[in-house]
């Protein structure tokens, strides 16, 4: 499968995962909520694992992916607490800045995306920025932790990348059994034995769910694409989480955001082209 459609299926796995896990976050505690998550996930990814056989990784590349693993596990609570107590129609955009971090390291790297494609990145990341210009009164709590969010995927993206040159599978697999068990230990310390009610430990379950097969997409797109191109197309996320939040809970889009919408996907339709 080509690097543009396994990192644009990146992208809309991550905006509806999002979406669910905010959700949930708002009608459980989130500790609890990202455990359920995580763990719904990494089952799913030892099942992809048992299935797949790949072969064994290098040490060094097991060493990434459990750094991969812990940058995304800070993304992922700083995103759902964000989500949590600020409007999600500002958090997911203001988090989908992460992609300024791996577009940085590849072209510091010597990745040379053609004009048209570079002239795409732009975009979709004035697009992303836009997209945090909300209508009203809409609240601007968690607006920090939402870029702390963007650091932990930026840096999450970047050594997923170079875990996954051993293999995409068993690199997700590592990176999210680490960050499983980070979450896990600190659910333990502060909660005991997490609990959900049943309805939002299933929002929470689906939410991990997809979460691993869009982060297992954008894996294996970085096996075949450039991290700088790659790390765009998926970053489309926040149109689709924005999407959600208009849709389910009536979160008004303005002006600017339908702006930003149409940049991030005429620079999606950019990178396609170059």
């Amino acid at each position: 499968m080509s690097a543009l459609l396994l990192g644009l299926g990146a992208g809309f796995g991550w905006g509806i995962s999002d979406f669910l896990g905010g959700l949930a976050s708002r009608r459980g505690p989130l500790i609890a909520v990202l455990t359920v998550s995580q763990l719904a996930g990494l089952v799913l990814m030892f099942a992809i694992l048992a299935t797949a056989t790949p072969a064994l990784p290098s040490a060094p590349a097991l060493g990434w992916a459990v750094l991969a693993g812990l940058a995304g596990g800070i993304g992922v609570f700083a995103l759902y607490r964000g989500m949590a107590i600020g409007s999600i129609s500002i958090i997911a955009p203001i988090s989908a800045l992460a992609v300024v971090v791996p577009v940085a390291v590849g072209l510091a790297r010597g990745e040379r995306p053609e004009d048209l494609e570079m002239v795409g990145i732009v975009l979709a990341i004035i697009g992303s920025v836009l997209a945090g210009k909300v209508p009203g009164k809409a609240s601007t709590s968690g607006v920090g932790i939402a870029i702390l969010a963007a650091l932990g995927f930026g840096w999450g993206f970047v050594f997923i990348d170079l875990a996954a040159e051993d293999g995409a599978i068993w690199a997700f697999t590592t990176a999210r059994a680490a960050a499983s068990v980070a979450i896990l230990a600190t659910a333990l310390m502060v909660l005991g034995i997490p609990r959900l009610a049943r309805e939002v430990a299933v929002i929470a379950g689906a939410a991990g769910s997809i979460e691993a097969s869009a982060g297992l997409a954008f894996a294996l797109a970085t096996t075949v694409g450039l991290l700088s191109v790659v790390s765009v197309l998926s970053s489309l996320y926040p149109a689709v989480t924005v999407g959600l939040a208009f849709i389910v809970l009536g979160e008004r889009l303005g002006r600017t955001q339908w702006l930003a919408v149409s940049l991030v996907l005429v620079g999606v339709a950019a990178i396609a082209a170059g």
